[in-house]
């Protein structure tokens, strides 16, 4: 195992706005895994959502710089994590 060295590394929910906006809405909220999002978009018309043409990102790490995500028309594709949107959801 490797460790870093020296001082502890200060994370706050500032640096991951996806995890913030979850955390925002309240407890049970979360930022959905790449096989849950394309689970939504698969049956966006029967959960009634309107998509529009934007795609998702999922909390699915890929790379150091880009998680996974879907299109609104469920292709996968990457995003980088400075720049996507999300959907939010809900535990029940």
């Amino acid at each position: 195992m490797r460790v870093i060295t020296g001082k502890p590394l200060i994370c706050t929910l500032d640096l991951y706005p996806a995890f913030k906006v979850c955390k925002d809405l309240g407890e049970d909220w979360y930022f959905p895994a790449l096989n849950e999002i394309r689970w939504i978009v698969l049956h966006k018309e029967e959960l009634g959502l309107e998509m529009g043409s934007l795609s998702y990102g999922s909390s699915t790490e890929i790379s150091v710089k880009d998680n996974g995500g879907v299109t609104n028309s469920g292709s996968d594709s990457s995003f980088d994590k400075a720049m996507m949107n999300i959907w939010p959801v809900c535990a029940y």
